[in-house]
């Protein structure tokens, strides 16, 4: 395939490339399972929900709006400093799996991929769990460096393992069951993940900072261990590789072009997914903005912490409740909708309840409420992704979705250091108009399961 199409070829290559022609019904984009699939769906969709289930609740014990800011602050506080996490979270999510893309397209079991990089993302946090553990009281000046080293490794094997298992889901699973899917393994998860939180966090967060965060690291690692196991039971015949496609290893970024230029649809898509950044990049700030103008003593603050992962993952499991059936029935179009005029809602809460302190510093969790939507949304830009692009074309379209979501966070870094210069008021502000855009732009967006006139 030529790098940059001829005008005379252009349209031949559309329409070798994929079938992205005028609206095509979903049918022709994803065609039916193969009966040896459908005879063992309900078995893969088990582990599928298991597999969600253990990491999500190793995720808990990290959870980025709360856990990994709060570190980072025990370690070195700065807003500039908190700003390079969702920098750092989007770029191993997007590069490495853009790299990897043309790779797993050709391997004949994708289950393995999805096994070795699950099991690959344990690693990081079982070091950080022995460094915090041998430094528990002040941590030595290098300790920033390695864990932003650490961090940037763990969410690189986070990304290539999003991408197995999105392709591995479209794979084994009818896009109609996307939604069903969603909810078994977010409530399946939500429910013990805030029962291990409630039960453990309290306890550990009391005691000196660095013990307590080398408790939470050494679960996350243990039960991202135990997720990683459950690929094995996975059924997924091989498929033949195709041995003359090499050239899209080499040159993936070709094929992020090809996508945006050839398929009206993913187009449209872009700056959708694109401003769906806007509320990531406001994930570390908000225990930021909590501590800095509520009158709360650090043990207060600890339980706080604790609180608001358990909001965080319940709000999540009772949303995936109602929008997880509605992606089913409805499309997952008018679930994105709902998502982004609901996030928009965060920043403008959090500002009020610092305003008003005396209410706030009772009702500061409601914000976390909102932010439990977060993994949500993007599990359904993921979703629909999948519905908008051919079967075999899967692992470019979810990396070049990745890719999407992390052109943004170059900007995360100056973000922090705009909150440390102008205030949270101006930046929150503006990430709350970027959110109501991105809802806006959610009506332009095509909807698969409908076949154009």
């Amino acid at each position: 395939m030529p790098a940059v199409p001829s005008e005379e070829s252009e349209e031949a290559l559309a329409s070798i490339s994929s079938p992205f022609g005028e609206d095509p019904p979903l049918s022709s984009k994803t065609p039916p399972l193969s009966p040896e699939i459908l005879q063992h769906e309900k078995q893969n969709l088990l582990v599928l929900s298991l597999y969600q289930v253990f990491l999500r609740i190793g995720w808990v014990f990290k959870t980025e709006s709360v856990i990994m800011p709060a570190f980072l602050d025990f370690v070195m506080p700065a807003g500039w400093l908190r700003g390079c996490l969702p920098m750092l979270n989007r770029f191993g999510q997007s590069v490495p799996p853009l790299l990897y893309s043309g790779y797993l397209k050709r391997l004949p079991r994708k289950r393995n991929a999805l096994l070795f990089t699950t099991l690959g993302m344990a690693v990081p946090f079982y070091i950080l769990a022995v460094l915090v553990i041998i430094y528990p009281k002040a941590s030595p000046g290098w300790m920033p460096v390695v864990f932003l080293l650490l961090y940037t490794a763990f969410f690189s094997l986070t990304g290539l393992s999003q991408l197995c298992y999105g392709t591995v889901q479209g794979k084994l699973v009818q896009a109609t069951r996307y939604g069903r899917l969603l909810t078994f393994s977010t409530v399946g998860g939500a429910i013990p993940a805030v029962l291990a939180a409630w039960w453990l966090m309290p306890g550990w967060l009391t005691s000196r900072h660095g013990l307590a965060f080398g408790n939470l690291f050494l679960w996350t690692a243990t039960f991202f261990l135990f997720s990683g196991l459950l690929a094995l039971l996975l059924f997924e015949p091989a498929q033949e590789a195709d041995l003359d496609e090499e050239e899209e290893m080499e040159k993936p970024w070709i094929e992020v072009w090809r996508l945006a230029r050839f398929d009206k649809s993913f187009r449209k898509f872009i700056p959708v997914a694109m401003l769906y950044s806007s509320i990531i990049m406001l994930f570390p700030h908000y225990q930021a903005l909590a501590r800095e103008r509520f009158t709360w003593d650090a043990s207060f603050f600890s339980q706080q912490l604790m609180i608001w992962v358990v909001v965080q993952n319940i709000s999540a499991g009772l949303v995936s409740l109602v929008l997880g059936p509605l992606g089913d029935h409805r499309g997952n179009r008018l679930v994105l909708r709902t998502i982004f005029f609901l996030a928009m809602l965060g920043p403008l809460l959090a500002l009020f309840w610092v305003e008003y302190p005396q209410l706030g510093e009772g009702l500061y969790w409601t914000v976390f409420s909102i932010l439990g939507l977060t993994p949500v949304g993007i599990k359904m830009l993921y979703n629909y992704t999948l519905e908008i692009g051919p079967a075999e074309e899967h692992p470019h379209y979810l990396s070049a979705t990745g890719l999407c979501l992390a052109a943004p966070f170059c900007f995360s870094p100056v973000v922090g250091l705009l909150i440390d210069s102008l205030g949270f008021e101006i930046i929150f502000l503006c990430g709350s108009a970027l959110i109501a855009a991105g809802g806006i732009l959610t009506f332009r967006l095509d909807e698969p399961r409908k076949q154009k006139a």
